[in-house]
């Protein structure tokens, strides 16, 4: 009996003892999971002190950059859809991305442009910032038109809204949208068709004249784009740029340098340009037409000599039996030139004048060149055919009306063409002489092509 209330009580102890462990084991394991927990939690916490907040999930909000500091590492921005604008700045970490998702430089993120935030760090630093394929950014933009009281833009024809809070940036600045001129190159961003900011890429400047009255009814010129007859105190506004300047009148006239600064007024004093005068001009003519008679202010000359010409405005006529009239304005401004005219038969078909570069067309009927100078002519006549020719390279717009207008008064199909088109409105049309150089073909190409440009434009319209 006592054997078997020995064994009941060592079978009690040892379950007991079992018991004992058992419950030390489950705490520990317990206690084991509560630190690996608490551990967990403090490292999730340390992690987002180290990360960035992922936004990518969130609505997409789109925001404009209008100042970006790329010394300082700042930039400021507003929101598209609550006009709230924010400063951020940001680190050799931050990520700056593309449209596509590849990496972009920060330089690229300049004012204007329409980006998404994708991340902010914990301690409310740019963490990453992209473009975005549902925005749309159009570049060196020059055929454009403007309503404001429409609050309208048409980009190449295509018309697109401005947003009530559209903005304008000139060299990093916010400017008025009436800081925009005609023959401004412009970046142009939005979303859908809506223009939410317009970047000037190419801004424009007013250039005045004083003194203008010895050199009023003579004209001038700025390098090969810019042909306007003198008129009292006159302005001109020009694209931003550095141009060569020369003008004539009456024996007098010189050259020079001008540079036009953006949203500002050049003033250039004509007395400074009057020179020695009177200046005359040694002029050779080559006529291809036997025969051919050739006046110059209205009396006859021998066109087989040269002549002198005061500097100034002179009137140019060639007339032979079988052939169109070819009349002129010519603009005398340098000590030598030579001009080669070439007559077409009256029946209409035009004679051959240099190269392929020199053939017409239908509102080109007249190509013409010298080799010791420049030359933009407009028939000032009847629409006989003409031309004159020098070189491989040359020739210019000739058609129009016989009051040498355009047909394309109001297209702003570049800068260039804008204000080659306001040159060619005047009723005077005129050919430019240069010095004695030929470097002048490739410069008159680019005027050739700038012409035709705005007569293509024309006939689209």
């Amino acid at each position: 009996m006592k054997r078997k209330i020995t064994m009941i009580i060592t079978l009690l102890f040892v379950m007991l003892l079992c018991s004992a462990c058992g419950m030390a084991r489950k705490d520990s394991i317990t206690a084991r999971e509560s630190s690996r927990s608490t551990a967990a939690a403090n490292q999730t916490d340390a992690d987002k002190a180290q990360s960035t907040a992922d936004l990518t999930d969130q609505p997409d909000e789109f925001y404009m950059i209008v100042k970006h500091d790329t010394v300082s590492y700042q930039m400021t921005l507003v929101s598209l859809d609550s006009g709230e604008q924010i400063f951020y700045e940001y680190t050799d970490g931050t990520e700056f991305f593309d449209k596509y998702g590849g990496y972009a430089l920060s330089r690229d993120f300049s004012e204007g442009r329409l980006v998404e935030i994708q991340r902010i760090n914990s301690n409310d630093t740019l963490g990453a910032v992209a473009f975005t394929d549902q925005t749309w950014d159009y570049e060196g933009v020059h055929n454009y038109s403007m309503d404001l009281e429409k609050r309208r833009i048409d980009l190449a024809g295509t018309p697109y809204r401005l947003d009530p809070n559209v903005k304008v940036f000139s060299e990093g600045e916010e400017k008025e949208l009436t800081a925009v001129g005609d023959s401004d190159v412009l970046n142009v961003y939005g979303i859908g068709r809506t223009v939410y900011a317009i970047v000037v890429e190419t801004g424009h400047g007013t250039l005045a004249l004083a003194n203008t009255e010895l050199f009023e009814g003579g004209w001038v010129n700025l390098g090969t784009k810019v042909y306007a007859k003198v008129t009292r105190d006159m302005t001109m506004e020009l694209p931003e740029g550095i141009y060569d300047f020369s003008v004539a009148n009456d024996g007098y006239g010189d050259s020079g340098e001008v540079r036009i600064r953006r949203d500002k007024v050049t003033t250039i004093d004509l007395n400074d340009y009057k020179g020695e005068g009177p200046k005359l001009c040694r002029v050779t003519f080559d006529v291809g037409v036997a025969g051919a008679v050739l006046t110059v202010d209205g009396k006859k000359v021998n066109h087989k000599k040269p002549i002198e010409l005061r500097y100034g405005v002179h009137t140019l006529g060639v007339y032979a039996d079988g052939y169109d009239a070819w009349t002129r304005q010519l603009v005398v401004n340098s000590p030598k030139a030579k001009i080669e005219i070439l007559l077409s038969a009256q029946t209409g078909t035009e004679s051959a004048s240099g190269t392929d570069d020199e053939k017409s067309t239908d509102k080109d009927e007249n190509t013409e060149n010298q080799e010791n100078g420049n030359t933009n002519q407009t028939s000032t006549g009847g629409r006989g055919k003409a031309g004159t020719k020098a070189g491989s390279r040359a020739g210019t717009y000739t058609g129009g009306d016989s009051s040498g207008q355009s047909d394309s008064d109001n297209s702003n199909d570049s800068a260039s063409s804008a204000l080659a088109n306001a040159a060619l409105g005047s009723s005077l049309a005129n050919i430019i002489t240069g010095g004695e150089s030929t470097d002048y073909l490739d410069t008159l190409s680019d005027l050739v092509d700038s012409l035709d440009r705005l007569n293509r434009s024309g006939n689209s319209d």
